[in-house]
């Protein structure tokens, strides 16, 4: 039993600050867009983001439970939109995989020279079809 005159005061007394969870997505799309992006030249990304999403979800529960007092009020347009979102991330990956696998400096080791500053190099990237170090 408190000592609170009226509701109000109760209802501050009883409440924490307010859970932010639009400060929580960013985040969350961050990690899924830079593995999407990479993982495919860089594997080990891959496993960090496992472990980070299982480190940043443990946190957050913790934090939920005994740092915020009163549940947050949202409805599910947050989750709707991110989701929405991250059905990109696929697309993101097979572009970049592909950009990736057809680039003859990463799997060759071909790196090609500049003969002076301002020359354009012109790198033979396969648009629609595989290259023959595949086969």
């Amino acid at each position: 039993m408190t000592k609170s005159v009226n509701a109000r005061r109760y209802a501050q007394l009883n409440s924490g600050i307010e859970h932010e969870i639009f400060e929580k997505y960013p985040w969350l799309m961050l990690l899924v867009a830079m593995s999407s992006m990479y993982s495919f030249g860089m594997p080990i990304i891959n496993f960090l983001n496992i472990i980070s999403l299982i480190l940043g979800y443990i946190i957050e529960k913790i934090i939920v439970a005994w740092y915020f007092w009163k549940p947050p009020l949202y409805d599910d347009t947050l989750n709707r939109n991110t989701i929405y979102y991250m059905k990109w991330a696929g697309f993101f990956y097979g572009g970049f995989a592909y950009w990736m696998i057809t680039n003859h400096q990463l799997f060759e080791n071909c790196p090609v020279i500049k003969d002076y500053q301002m020359q354009v190099i012109y790198y033979d990237h396969f648009l629609f079809e595989l290259p023959p170090y595949l086969f």
